[in-house]
């Protein structure tokens, strides 16, 4: 059994919409058109989705590197590498532009999909909130210095571990090591108003950090390490326009309510047979929490095989 916190979050908001993003979705599936165009849907993305995604890939991609190599960082050349990512990718996935070589977009955003028009109002809202991000985190001082002080940082880095039987995996946006001081996690969110705290997601990784395997890399940062010790920051870079942060600590009692958490999605995972292969399955034996006007049903990419609404 997998197990991941995005996955968990899809399975409680809605297990049918796990069903196709965990189950049915899967590329290696060729010769079944069904699993082939849930795998394409599973790549659609809304524009709020997509402009995190570009934040987190100058982030971890651009700003990060230049941070590893000591080099001076500059918002503008942030900003250009980020707008020249912005403009491409906008007319691939919203059809305006086709790829010279024939191949299809990497994704398609929700709204060209379903035929709804993307308003230049709302394409500049998005160009907006990734400057305003980009801008508030290396204006972010303090993160900043804790990041040139870091003797190694690991951007993205999967970190397995194994609770009982489960497989779990954990993928932080930022690890910072350092040699005289504990690592620290770094969690950022793209959130207009940045009201659900990522605690759960923290812990975990937290967790994951002191269970894991380590490899060559890293280990000798982690060798003795407690949860206790690991600092642990979400960093919300747009809400309230200046963005702000939250800190938490792992205790005892955090992992605890943790491994309940791991152990009671497991379990509803059981009792509606999702440990069951793909071909056992059905999408109709697991519930959707559709209803009229539901944003969460207007913004699924799995509108079309659901038919729970009329994308």
């Amino acid at each position: 059994m997998n197990w991941n916190i995005s996955a968990y979050k899809t399975l409680e908001k809605c297990p049918r919409r796990w069903f196709y993003q965990d189950k049915a979705a899967n590329g290696n599936a060729k010769n079944d058109k069904e699993r082939v165009e849930i795998t394409r849907l599973k790549k659609l993305k809304t524009i709020d989705g997509w402009r995190g995604d570009i934040v987190d890939q100058i982030i971890s991609e651009v700003l990060i590197l230049k941070i590893k190599r000591k080099e001076r960082v500059v918002l503008e050349d942030l900003l250009q590498v980020a707008r020249n990512i912005f403009d491409k990718q906008f007319l691939l996935a919203s059809g305006q532009l086709s790829d010279i070589n024939g191949r299809p977009p990497e994704f398609v955003f929700i709204d060209t999909e379903f035929g709804r028009t993307i308003s230049e109002e709302k394409k500049q809202q998005a160009w907006r909130d990734i400057e305003l991000a980009i801008y508030n985190f290396i204006n972010d001082e303090l993160l900043m210095k804790e990041l040139r002080e870091a003797n190694l940082l690991l951007a993205q880095w999967m970190i397995p571990f194994m609770y009982k039987n489960i497989n779990v995996t954990a993928i932080p946006d930022l690890i910072a090591f350092y040699n005289h001081k504990p690592p620290k996690i770094f969690d950022w969110k793209v959130h207009t108003n940045g009201t659900h705290p990522s605690e759960e997601q923290l812990l975990t990784y937290a967790i994951a950090l002191t269970r894991t395997k380590p490899q060559d890399q890293y280990s000798r940062f982690v060798s003795g390490l407690s949860v206790n010790d690991i600092g642990l920051t979400e960093v919300q870079l747009i809400a309230n326009n200046t963005g702000f942060k939250r800190h938490y600590q792992c205790d005892s009692d955090s992992v605890k309510d943790i491994e309940r958490l791991i152990s009671g999605s497991v379990l509803k995972m059981y009792g509606m047979d999702g440990t069951k292969k793909y071909k056992e399955l059905s999408a109709e034996d697991f519930e959707t929490i559709y209803y009229a006007y539901s944003e969460q049903c207007y913004n699924c990419p799995f509108q079309k095989p659901c038919k729970q609404i009329e994308p």
